[in-house]
């Protein structure tokens, strides 16, 4: 009796959980297909990340997302550094200065950040849109700062060190000259890089140590920090 009772209890409790997974928009459910358009949820970095290695997944969100896009050949000569699943991004919510060359995986990455992090900041604190993204570089095959072993995650093109937002009045923002003030251009870089923490798996910024001063790195790796 005991048995066939507790047996029933698990039953139920896992209809109730069902039910609840099922009712979730697709943002909080881990393994649902990311949606380029939807909300920052609890496993959003986490499932864009996924995208890295899913080049029809990955190439499908950006497309439903209306982001385009040019596929590249992979490049696999260097194991350490190899280029696969790349592509240049020709359009989506903002320009970037110079255009984003990298792994699938961080395009549909910055393309969430830009919806739904970058432009609602930009209105909020600046009052006008963000016109284009300046960055200091994507690919570099070296390893991280510091080590001899472990390879950056810009080895492999999934990682971004972004410098500056043009803004659609003429003002550039850029990080080593407003981060930490207490100023409309201040609180707007702090909302974009505590945004960019739900999005991308590591966001370090100039809290971090003197080497990120002058930008916010932000990848798709495995490793997950925001700092």
């Amino acid at each position: 009796m005991r048995k066939s009772l507790g047996l029933l209890a698990v039953v139920v409790l896992l209809a109730v959980a069902v039910t609840v997974v099922v009712r979730l928009p697709p943002q909080y459910v881990p393994w649902s297909v990311p949606d380029l358009n939807a909300d920052v949820g609890f496993f959003t970095s986490l499932k864009l990340a996924r995208l890295r290695g899913d080049a029809p997944a990955c190439r499908a969100a950006l497309r439903m997302a209306q982001v385009q896009f040019r596929p590249l050949p992979d490049n696999i000569a260097n194991a350490e550094c190899a280029q696969e699943n790349m592509l240049i991004m020709e359009r989506s919510a903002t320009s970037y200065a110079p255009a984003v060359r990298a792994n699938c995986g961080l395009a549909a990455a910055l393309s969430v950040w830009e919806r739904k992090i970058v432009l609602p900041a930009a209105r909020r604190f600046l009052s006008t849109d963000v016109e284009s993204i300046g960055h200091l570089g994507i690919y570099a095959c070296r390893p991280v700062r510091g080590s001899v072993s472990r390879q950056s995650e810009h080895a492999t093109a999934t990682a971004i060190d972004i410098q500056s937002f043009r803004l659609r009045d003429g003002r550039v923002i850029d990080v080593r000259g407003n981060w930490g003030k207490d100023t409309a251009a201040g609180h707007f870089l702090r909302a974009v890089h505590d945004g960019a923490c739900g999005v991308f798996r590591t966001t370090l910024g100039p809290d971090y140590n003197a080497a990120h001063a002058n930008h916010f790195h932000l990848d798709i790796g495995f490793f997950s920090a925001c700092r």
